[in-house]
């Protein structure tokens, strides 16, 4: 039986799994920093009277591809005053939808996108706006940053009393103090949605990953800081009592989901990962702070510009067992299935479990292989279960120049033999005169679908697993009280194929 219900499973998670991918992709930004509003209580709002509101005149809203939080920055005191001013905020920010190794560099923004500084709940009447003008920088590749150019000078904002804040380049430490100014708008009153602040402390970096792309950030700093949720996203996070900036506010865990996907990154740790429960991110800025001239210039040359070896995947999913069963139904060992853009010539790379996978050491990097031989589709993984990278550097035709490893191509795979700890919740939504509306309740992120089958009580084995079918999203079965008594079975697959345990509910 046993034998019988991992291929009915992995039958079904061969059709169903990418739906669920493709549904919550959909819904990413919406999930994105999102707490609840109790939580948001706990950040207070800051009034231009406070004592230490004129530190934070630099940071105000930002309404960009999303609804952000973004700072003014210079790279001294007193940047060229006739020169158009910068802001910085996270890359999401710019585009949600940017894939793993994205990066955008000097292109026009939208006539929408504004900066407001100072945004105090009590100076609303005093409020102005300033045009975007360009986007010079937006990473997803290994830091979520961006630098945009405001369609306003140092001059202008100056005349509000908003001078530009620095940058930090040293590193943040395990229980560093840190304060967080932030402009919230889910889960607040309308009449609410200005500057807040918090107070809090950093851990240790670490690295994360979150959606199905999935994104990966390294050194991403969990904190404790309170009052997170959308509109948080780019806010600037500085070492307490010091006007510098040192981490750019990223995402956080949302407590309404397990497992890990969208508005739930997870820790790359050991062979395998972890959900900090509570926990928020912010990507330091030291890169950005390194590539800023004293003039108000960002130098995007010092900075990775995203122009290394594309690769593509060939199939959406980026997880699965270690075992994958071929037409026949015998294990096969997973593949890398990875397409190198043919513009190419040669490639080197490396993998590894993502914890002693460290894309800019050259240590590890095989020979030159023909792009032409696209050796990376039929790529043999090891079948550990874990969280694997594979970086790859590639050369041109045409040219000398080799893609510099510390600015590796990057590929996360994971294998995963674990299943989902909860079955589906059998839930009733309507429970009508003559029939019931019954439908099984996945776990988000832990259970991608759920599926189901349903019978008269006492003919119906939950364990037989002939009879199953997936349910579609939203989906609900009709049960007839005149045909009760009933028995509604349910488990769980989740994106990689694992299957959860077995729930049921006898309907009389």
């Amino acid at each position: 039986m046993f034998k019988k219900r991992v291929v009915a499973v992995m039958a079904l998670a061969t059709g169903v799994a990418l739906i669920a991918v493709h549904a919550q992709s959909a819904t990413a930004t919406q999930s994105h920093l999102n707490k609840t509003e109790g939580q948001q209580s706990e950040a207070r709002l800051l009034r231009s009277t406070d004592p230490e509101a004129s530190r934070f005149r630099a940071a105000g809203q930002l309404i960009a591809g999303s609804h952000c939080t973004a700072t003014l920055i210079a790279g001294s005191a007193e940047p060229a005053p006739d020169r158009r001013a910068l802001i910085l905020t996270a890359g999401h920010c710019v585009k949600d939808t940017m894939t793993t190794n994205e990066v955008i560099t000097d292109q026009a923004a939208p006539e929408s996108w504004t900066y407001t500084p100072a945004f105090f709940i009590d100076t609303q009447a005093e409020h102005q706006s300033f045009p975007v003008a360009r986007v010079l920088y937006a990473s997803m590749k290994n830091r979520d940053l961006a630098v945009l150019e405001l369609d306003a000078t140092y001059a202008d904002l100056s005349r509000l009393n908003v001078a530009p804040m620095r940058l930090q380049t040293r590193p943040s430490y395990d229980g560093m103090p840190i304060e967080l100014v932030q402009i919230p708008v889910v889960g607040v009153p309308q009449d609410e949605k200005f500057m807040r602040y918090a107070s809090c402390s950093a851990r240790r970096p670490t690295d994360i990953y979150e959606n199905y792309s999935p994104w990966f950030w390294k050194d991403a700093v969990a904190n404790d800081c309170a009052g997170v949720s959308g509109g948080t996203s780019g806010s600037p996070v500085m070492a307490e009592g010091v006007d510098r900036v040192v981490g750019v506010l990223n995402t956080t865990v949302d407590r309404g989901y397990t497992g890990c996907g969208p508005g739930r990154p997870c820790e790359v740790a050991g062979s395998g990962h972890v959900a900090r429960e509570g926990a928020s991110y912010y990507i330091p800025v030291d890169t950005v702070a390194l590539a800023l001239t004293p003039q108000g210039e960002l130098d995007i040359h010092k900075l990775d510009q995203g122009d290394g070896i594309p690769l593509q995947r060939l199939h959406s999913g980026w997880d699965s067992q270690s075992c994958v069963p071929d037409e026949a139904g015998a294990c096969q060992v997973p593949r890398r299935d990875l397409a190198i853009d043919p513009q190419f010539e040669l490639i080197r790379y490396k993998e590894g479990l993502a914890t002693e996978t460290i894309c800019a050491d050259e240590w590890g990097y095989g020979l030159p292989l023909s792009v032409e031989t696209q050796p990376l589709e039929t790529l043999a993984m090891q079948p550990v279960e874990g969280i694997h990278m594979l970086c790859a550097v590639g050369k041109r035709a045409g040219s000398d120049i080799w893609q510099s490893v510390a600015n590796a191509t990057m590929q996360l795979r994971k294998i995963d033999d674990t299943p989902p700890a909860q079955a589906p919740v059998i839930d009733v939504p309507f429970d009508e005169e003559d029939r019931w509306q019954v439908t099984a309740r996945e776990a988000y992120h832990d259970t991608q679908v759920a599926v189901i089958k349903f019978g008269p009580s006492d003919e119906t084995d939950c364990q037989d697993m002939d009879g199953y079918r997936w349910q579609r999203r939203g989906m609900l079965t009709t049960l007839a009280k005149s045909g009760a008594p009933w028995r509604f079975c349910a488990y769980g697959l989740d994106s990689a194929g694992n299957a959860s345990p077995i729930g049921f509910r006898d309907f009389r």
